[in-house]
């Protein structure tokens, strides 16, 4: 799944000074960040989990919300499989390319390895602050146990995403694969922020217990995306429970892929999207929502449903807990309108 840019060729220019920069300067001032950032990102990982929200106070302390449903389904079925223990390559063992991370979605730049939801070593390309600085982003709100699925964190310069993200293998999704434009991650730290809000949502929704090991549509009486059955209870089969009802489920695309013309379509008729990305794909209107949830993003009257729903979540309300807590809320809105 991925997020389109939403920057003008403007933002190119911001990046231009981020690379003129001697080598072996580059060199030690990112391995020195790298240190630090994973540092901080271990102590997180170590004492903090999700918390409900209200609980400031508790933040520092390392307070613990009660996980929901869908993410208990997503906990557990991480650390066992349908058969036992899902085993899981190392960090070396993970391929890092260029194909990995796919260049048909524009050059690809630098690969870090991530191993347990810590940054590890370049794999590929050369050391690149902005990607740094992504990774740093995200770390600000996230939950580390949604980082630990994450194996490769990926920059390219893309055209047309902001970032993408993916699993590197077949089902059951266990390891994925994160990239973000640097050209539009160096351009404007608000809309990065909402871009790894939406990019990390589609690895929580997609982790093992989230949907049913039979890969087909006959049968399933949740959503069926293209390539798998969500699980009764799943982040996915509730949201489309709520707000995606049978007629329009019934004019997407079987393959499961992003209807743009139809979500041009259902985004001017509709007011209760936020925008027409939203509006193309059930998964892409959670993801868009969602990181408009971590950030308090002020939005129309018809989409605060979609926002109010991540509240029945304690591990989801924790992200926005987060985010305020780090600086980063109520956000400007640069979705588009719908209706």
């Amino acid at each position: 799944m991925s997020r389109p840019t939403r920057l003008g060729p403007s933002a190119g220019l911001v990046v231009l000074g981020v690379f003129v920069v001697a080598g072996l300067a580059l060199v030690l001032a990112v391995s020195g960040r790298l240190s630090a950032l994973n540092e901080a990102v271990s102590a997180r990982l170590v004492s903090e989990q999700p918390k409900s929200s209200g609980s400031g106070a508790n933040e520092a302390m390392g307070g613990v919300a009660e996980a929901g449903p869908a993410e208990q389904l997503a906990r557990e079925a991480t650390r066992e499989g349908s058969s036992g223990k899902l085993t899981r390559p190392r960090p070396d063992e993970v391929a890092c390319n260029a194909e990995v991370v796919g260049e048909e979605n524009g050059r690809v730049v630098a690969v870090y390895r991530v191993d347990r939801g810590r940054l590890g070593e370049l794999c590929y390309g050369s050391d690149n602050r902005v990607v740094l600085d992504a990774w740093s982003a995200l770390n600000e709100f996230a939950d580390p146990m949604h980082l630990e699925p994450i194996r490769l964190f990926a920059g390219v310069e893309s055209d047309a995403l902001a970032a993408f993200a993916g699993p590197l293998s077949d089902p059951p999704y266990q390891d994925f694969l994160i990239a973000v434009d640097v050209y539009s991650a160096a351009g404007d730290a608000e809309e990065l922020r909402l871009t790894m809000a939406h990019e990390l949502s589609h690895v929580f929704t997609q982790l093992p217990g989230q949907y049913y090991d039979k890969l087909v549509a006959v049968g399933c009486d949740t959503y069926y995306n293209g390539f798998f059955c969500f699980e009764d209870g799943s982040y996915i089969a509730d949201w489309v429970e709520a707000f995606w009802d049978e007629e329009v489920l019934a004019s997407l695309p079987r393959s499961g892929v992003v209807d743009a013309e139809g979500g041009d379509t259902r985004c001017l008729l509709n007011p209760a999207f936020l925008g027409t990305y939203a509006a193309s794909h059930p998964e892409e209107d959670f993801a868009e929502s969602f990181s408009a949830f971590v950030f308090s993003v002020e939005v129309a009257p018809e989409v605060q449903a979609k926002l109010e729903f991540f509240r029945d979540y304690p591990e989801l309300v924790a992200y926005r807990d987060r985010a305020e807590n780090s600086g980063w809320t109520q956000l400007r809105n640069g979705f588009d309108r719908c209706g």
